[in-house]
């Protein structure tokens, strides 16, 4: 933030006053700063800006009336990566999870794998909201702040039959030590994924790997 505020906004908007500060100001400086960026890039710096204008305003510094980005929409974003595992990244994949010091690591990944949920979904499944006889995985808050429900396919189904279970913990996927779910997996993921040479796949790709194997 810091680096986007000296070398992008200041230079455009640190000779103003916040309350000399237009609306057609901002599209001007957007329209130039979109020529020699990425959309992303340039989001990033009208969020920047209009948190700025946002802070102005709940401190409520003197001459600060109003926010000149209010309205002006983000830039559609279409250079975002998508990773697709093969089947044999996907094999190689997992023979390296289940070699990993967390021993939990393999069945959050392949629950990643065969549902295609969000990882914070999986971190924070509990026994409870899976029903083996209606084959019904009841998600009680997804990201879009209401529960969904996710089929249990038999390849979860059996999964979930391999997990070993904590007596007392709740939690289907829990961090062994602390019987609570973990805050991160990214070392133990990062060490795996970089021991078969699949260090560019993330997290998040195993939810675009889900999806292909179905079709």
């Amino acid at each position: 933030d810091e680096g986007l505020l000296r070398n992008h906004i200041l230079p455009a908007f640190g000779h103003l006053h916040l309350d000399a500060v237009t609306k057609s100001d901002v599209i001007g400086f957007i329209s130039r700063h979109r020529e020699t960026h990425k959309p992303g890039s340039v989001n990033r710096v009208i969020i920047l800006l209009r948190y700025v204008f946002n802070l102005a305003l709940k401190w409520e510094t003197p001459g600060v009336s109003r926010n000149p980005t209010a309205s002006i929409p983000l830039l559609e974003e279409n250079n975002q990566k998508e990773r697709f595992l093969t089947a044999d990244e996907a094999k190689s994949l997992v023979t390296a999870i289940k070699q990993s010091d967390n021993t939990m690591l393999q069945y959050i990944v392949s629950a990643l794998i065969l549902t295609g949920t969000r990882k914070q979904e999986v971190l924070k499944a509990r026994w409870a909201d899976f029903n083996l006889d209606l084959r019904i995985w009841r998600i009680p808050t997804s990201k879009g702040g209401k529960a969904r429900h996710i089929p249990i396919s038999d390849g979860l189904a059996a999964l979930l039959e391999t997990i070993p279970r904590i007596p007392g913990c709740e939690w289907a996927f829990p961090n062994p030590d602390t019987k609570k779910p973990f805050v991160s997996i990214f070392c133990a993921w990062n060490t795996a994924r970089q021991s078969v040479g699949l260090g560019d796949v993330r997290v998040h790709d195993l939810r675009h790997s889900h999806a292909s194997f179905l079709v």
